[in-house]
């Protein structure tokens, strides 16, 4: 069955058309969906300190004037520090002019914080130069430091060993003492002073000329006899490098005294003559078997 509609239904003045309701609705109702779509933050413009970073920020709809929230920020500051690194600078010098010591540097971060532990700015270090560990006196005539001239190691030299290597004992013009922790013990009659009481002047790492001398106290150029010492501090060796301490002596050297200097029992014990700062084979064996018959005789 067919029904009929009323007369005049579709010309109802008190209600739309159909059509342009729909429209309005659906106008309405896209704007009311459209929203403000975000990205993702893009990476730190720096990665070491403070800097900015942005994302996309668009309507849903295609259109800005579509969304009616306020648009959200499309950048923004950001602070990344991954990348700051320390700087450290040339390390100076050691703190020692022999032996062990410290040294120096200079460590800055690039930014205001570094990740990660900081770099040392002090380290140990040993300064071992050859003037450090050698010990020479050279003994000039003539002229200053020309003419001839005489080099003497760690040792005691009497009048005759003098004489015997070369040097006049009254035509002595200079000297140089070569090493740090070298010195030049010299005497005015005979052997050391020991017959006849005269000047003594010790002179150490250096030049003296003939007025060098006679401010040191050697007078009139008149050298007899002369002891050359080695006199390294305590825990010091000869390679220059600073030996551990045991039960609160130095083991390297017991007694705190020169090794190379006669006046060391332990180096030299029967008080024999010396060559060059050590003393003659003979003597240490002549020392060992002396030892050797005290002990069976003990016995």
């Amino acid at each position: 069955m067919l029904c009929e509609p009323p007369p005049d239904c579709g010309t109802n003045p008190t209600l739309p058309p159909v059509g342009d309701h729909l429209v309005i609705k659906t106008g309405q109702a896209q704007h009311g969906l459209a929203q403000w779509v975000v990205g993702v933050w893009d990476k730190c413009s720096t990665d070491c300190g403070t800097g900015t970073q942005s994302r996309s920020v668009v309507c849903s709809s295609g259109h800005d004037e579509d969304c009616t929230d306020a648009k959200p920020a499309n950048s923004q500051k950001c602070d990344d520090y991954m990348g700051c690194q320390y700087a450290a600078g040339e390390w100076g010098e050691c703190s020692a002019r022999c032996g062990a010591g410290t040294r120096s540097r200079k460590v800055n971060c690039a930014g205001a914080r570094c990740m990660g532990p900081k770099p040392a700015e002090t380290e140990p270090c040993t300064h071992n130069d050859k003037e450090c560990t050698e010990c020479e006196v050279v003994v000039y005539g003539g002229p200053s430091f020309d003419g001839w001239s005489l080099s003497f190691g760690p040792g005691d030299y009497t009048v005759s060993d003098m004489e015997v290597k070369g040097a006049k004992c009254d035509d002595v013009s200079s000297l140089k003492v070569n090493g740090l922790f070298c010195e030049a013990h010299v005497f005015e009659y005979g052997d050391f002073n020991v017959q006849h009481k005269g000047w003594q002047a010790v002179f150490k790492h250096g030049q003296y000329d003939r007025q060098g001398l006679l401010t040191g106290g050697a007078k009139d150029n008149d050298i007899s006899s002369m002891k050359v010492k080695q006199t390294m501090p305590s825990g010091f060796n000869a390679t220059g490098m600073n030996m551990p301490k045991t039960g609160g002596f130095d083991i390297s050297n017991p007694l705190g005294e020169n090794p190379f200097s006669k006046d060391n029992p332990f180096a030299n014990p029967m008080n024999s003559s010396w060559e060059n700062g050590r003393p003659w084979s003979g003597a240490w064996q002549v020392s060992v078997v002396g030892v050797a018959a005290a002990f069976f005789i003990r016995l």
